[in-house]
């Protein structure tokens, strides 16, 4: 390495306070000196300098660069690295190109828990010229400062840290600040902000005085998938990527600095230094992984542990499969695409671009399915597997991916209830409401009618360890479900009330879809004017039932009834019975409960003129009887006893 040379930084300003002078030159060369020391950099005495015009830092004998760093690091056992051929595993070539080396390079190291292969790596340490830009930014915020700043009252308190301090602390303004300078800047780059949105807030929490700083890189880089280009820029160095009208990538980004610098060059050059090798590691990732099918990764899947009882990533891609078919089939839907696409959606997870940015998982492997001329189908499935990811993200768009992502989550589901796991308070390590919901979600929204109990069922089946304490996982599981599906509508529609989901849920419907249909009616129900009546008969008869448990429940004999309200209501109940029979059957349940509702009158005046609990038993039970079958109509739709209109 070159030898050690003095280092000179000015930073040009407008006129400083003369009483704050030696502060801010302290400062800045105290700031400076921990930087570089926190940077690995050998560096003599440190002096500060100052004048009403300009601050400066002056570092002896600093050295032209970070001293290498030698590391061992530790691979998988020898017996799973190397077959009994001598020959390396699929795990052995994966650890010696994670390494850079070559095979015969690796060494092997014994411990008191067995032999490991092992290789000796070098990380070369970067340049003083490459580090230097960026220790000095960080430095030299502080020296829009005049010092400690003092207020009269809390009312001058934003002001005042703005005008003399180079602070805003109003996060909305400088949310709004960041976003409309990021847009100008982008649109004078040629284009406009690629999903600003996601990254706003995190910048405006990294910054107190933004300022818009625009950079490039080469546009060879953008024959990178847009996803890839995308996250380098924002993953790792937070800029934000430029698209011209067409939504076609520029090689353009958006930096937002800390601080008006009186050489916005320097800070640019800096980040486009910092950005160019990321961008270079994406490429050689791109072309690495394409080498591999990603059909002859899936062995190397059975090397990746998914969770401790549950087997690998290839034993869950296996069930995944099994209960998609299960699905397509319930759909009457080819199960060959969606198939292929569940035992190849695990396995951009042991590629390179897909180690290096774990949130292209599944869009990486569409791209390598197609490159490696798998059907568009089981690319599409692959990518939309794991949709939606958060709260109001995107759902699954084609019938393979909607299949898939509801078998993999009621896998992930199914598989950490069977093991114990499951979430408590607001401990939820494995995501399981996250992927509840997603299930809710892609069956509602996509209008996927299926029986969720019996899915349930054969994903707890299917896996590898089974409960032993007699519990009713499948039950539990529903449940578990139910809970997300409440708050689900609850946050769909404001003006629904628990009692009405309730009422719904009292039925337990198997399709999620039918218990949409359903709680619909039911609103739609508790807006005609009978429905107060007609719910507080439901209730009044829920409880004569209770109360004569054991009695009642034969079919109604007509001969025994007496009373002119009784037979009203049990030639209008038989009417109502003939005419909803139809309309049960086709679902069509906002119809049911509005046809129904033309029993109110019969109902009203059964119950003003009919001693239900009479002391004749005969009549007594008839009477029950004639109850229950009124209950059971209305309950063939809700329980409608549980609303309070």
């Amino acid at each position: 390495m070159s030898r050690p040379a003095d280092f000179l930084v000015e930073i040009g300003t407008e006129e400083l306070p003369p009483k704050a002078l030696r502060t801010l030159m302290t400062a800045f060369a105290e700031a400076l000196a921990t930087s570089v020391d926190e940077a690995r950099l050998e560096h003599g005495d440190v002096h500060g300098y100052a004048s009403p015009r300009r601050l400066a830092v002056l570092i002896e004998q600093l050295g032209r660069g970070q001293a290498d760093i030698k590391e061992s690091k530790k691979g998988p056992p020898v017996a799973i690295a190397y077959d009994d051929d001598g020959e390396l595993t699929a795990a052995g070539e994966a650890f010696a190109k994670k390494c850079g080396v070559d095979a015969s390079e690796l060494s092997r190291t014994s411990t008191d828990k067995g032999e490991w292969l092992s290789c000796d790596v070098t990380e070369p340490g970067q340049t003083t010229a490459d580090l230097i830009p960026g220790l000095v930014e960080k430095a030299g915020h502080r020296f829009h400062s005049s010092g400690s700043i003092a207020i009269k009252s809390p009312a001058e308190y934003l002001q005042k840290l703005e005008e003399s301090g180079h602070v805003i602390a109003d996060f909305d303004r400088r949310r709004a600040l960041v976003r409309d300078g990021v847009e100008a800047a982008a649109k004078k780059a040629g284009g406009s902000v690629v999903e600003g949105e996601a990254l706003y807030d995190e910048v405006t929490a990294l910054v107190e005085w933004p300022v818009p700083i625009t950079g490039s890189f080469d546009d060879g880089y953008l024959s990178l998938p847009r996803e890839v280009v995308i996250s380098t820029l924002t993953s790792h160095q937070r800029y934000f990527a430029v698209a011209d009208k067409s939504g076609d990538l520029l090689p353009r980004f958006i930096t937002v600095a800390n601080l008006d610098s009186t050489d916005p060059e320097q800070v640019k050059g800096g980040n486009e230094r910092v950005i160019r090798p990321r961008l270079a590691d994406a490429a050689f990732f791109w072309e690495a992984d394409r080498r591999t099918p990603l059909a002859a990764r899936q062995d190397s899947l059975r090397e990746v542990v998914y969770q401790r009882g549950l087997g690998s990533l290839f034993d869950k891609a296996a069930r995944t499969a099994i209960l998609a078919a299960e699905i397509a089939a319930a759909l009457v839907v080819d199960p060959t695409s969606v198939q292929r696409a569940a035992t190849l959606a695990k396995c951009d997870l042991v590629t390179g671009m897909v180690g290096e940015f774990p949130e292209l998982q599944g869009i990486m492997g569409r791209y390598y399915a197609l490159a490696d001329g798998e059907p568009p189908a089981v690319a599409e499935a692959i990518a939309e597997h794991y949709l939606p990811r958060f709260s109001g993200d995107a759902l699954p768009a084609s019938i393979d991916g909607q299949i898939l992502a509801v078998a993999d989550k009621l896998d992930t589901l199914a598989g950490v209830f069977v093991i114990g796991k499951k979430p408590s308070g607001n401990r939820d390590p494995f995501g399981l409401r996250r992927a509840a919901l997603g299930v809710i979600r892609v069956l509602i929204e996509c209008d996927l009618d299926l029986d969720l109990k019996a899915l349930l069922d054969s994903a707890i089946e299917a896996q590898p360890k089974a409960a032993d304490d007699g519990t009713d996982l499948a039950a539990e599981l529903y449940t578990f479900v139910s809970e997300r599906l409440r708050r689900y509508f609850l946050d769909h529609d404001a003006g629904l009330a628990t009692e009405t989901f309730d009422a719904v849920l009292a039925r337990n419907p198997a399709s999620l879809v039918d218990f949409a249909r359903r709680l619909a009616a039911v609103q739609a129900f508790i807006s005609l004017e009978p429905a107060a009546s007609l719910a507080a008969a439901n209730k009044r008869i829920a409880n004569i039932l209770k109360k004569a448990e054991g009695e009642g429940g034969d079919a109604v004999k007509e001969k025994l009834l007496t009373d002119p309200a009784e037979v009203a209501l049990a030639k209008a109940l038989a009417g109502a019975r003939e005419k909803v029979a139809p309309m049960l059957e086709a679902r069509e349940y906002t119809d049911v409960l509005t046809a129904l509702a033309e029993l109110r009158e019969p109902v009203d005046n059964f119950f003003d003129d009919v001693m239900v609990m009479a002391d004749d038993k005969a009549i007594r039970n008839n009477r029950l009887s004639l109850l229950s079958e009124l209950r059971a109509l209305f309950f063939d739709v809700a329980d409608i006893s549980r609303l309070s209109i």
